[in-house]
């Protein structure tokens, strides 16, 4: 009887809960209406006309910010790297959690740099604005896309540099940066604790981007009905969101399957 007490509890909190999800929504869509959020369209065109009007120095910006941060980031890697080699357990720790703290730095600027060098990019990246251009602003474009390359392309050498870095300061990492199961072969290299918190951190990671997926699906379709974005940002949201939920499933099976096995 207390089990079925429980049981049915759930279901009204999980009930108040979705109730609560869609009066919320209802609110929304209502004061949407009400405050004429579709003329904010005009607005987001000026501000991308703006973007396109000086997108040569936004993309100038973005690679001289990601050598900026990029490459003190390396050089206070190898700096701790070599004196890792001669520090006791207690300065080993602290140099260790600063080599982390440095490579996340590094990396996320890194990755960052390129998705929003991407996304103002964007603001000029089709093929009616583009057959709208002079020849000379032809070849601003141009330089444009030249610096956008330069940029990820370098990028994308910090990334195998910070990973050449951390395999001399630590050489049983001998992974294979260019390969399809570098990440395996990387995890393969890791003891224990080292595993450890990398299931930990990529747990915390699915749960927050489980969260996100579902926030930005809302979103996209929001912003679909109310400036007609189109449906293709739903569209790979939607794919971001399966994928996840099917990845993080098949790794539970087979997870459980091996163990079938032993």
């Amino acid at each position: 009887m207390a089990a079925t007490k429980k049981k049915m509890n759930t279901y009204l909190k999980f009930g108040l809960k979705m109730t609560a999800f869609a009066i919320g929504g209802g609110i929304v869509g209502f004061c949407s209406v009400y405050f004429k959020i579709g003329s904010l369209g005009s607005v987001f065109k000026t501000a991308a006309d703006a973007v396109r009007a000086h997108l040569l120095e936004i993309q100038a910006f973005f690679l001289i910010a990601s050598v900026l941060i990029g490459e003190p980031v390396l050089y206070q890697l190898r700096t701790m790297g070599r004196a890792l080699a001669d520090a006791d357990d207690e300065e080993g720790d602290r140099l260790e959690y600063k080599m982390e703290w440095l490579g996340s730095v590094g990396t996320v600027s890194s990755i960052a740099g390129m998705v929003l060098a991407m996304v103002f990019l964007s603001t000029g990246y089709s093929m009616d604005y583009i057959e709208s251009l002079s020849a000379s602003e032809d070849s601003v474009l141009c330089l444009i896309f030249v610096l956008f390359i330069l940029d990820c392309i370098y990028n994308g050498f910090w990334q195998v540099r910070y990973v050449k870095t951390l395999q001399k300061i630590y050489p049983r990492q001998n992974a294979d940066i260019a390969s399809m199961k570098f990440q395996e072969q990387w995890l393969e290299n890791c003891d224990e604790a080292e595993r450890e918190m990398i299931y930990q951190a990529s747990y915390k990671s699915r749960l927050a981007l489980h969260k996100l997926v579902s926030f930005l699906s809302a979103a996209a379709m929001l912003c679909h009905l109310f400036w007609n974005t189109g449906i293709m940002a739903v569209v790979m949201v939607g794919i971001i969101w399966i994928a996840l939920t099917v990845t993080y499933c098949h790794a539970c099976v087979k997870k459980k399957g091996s163990k079938l096995n032993t």
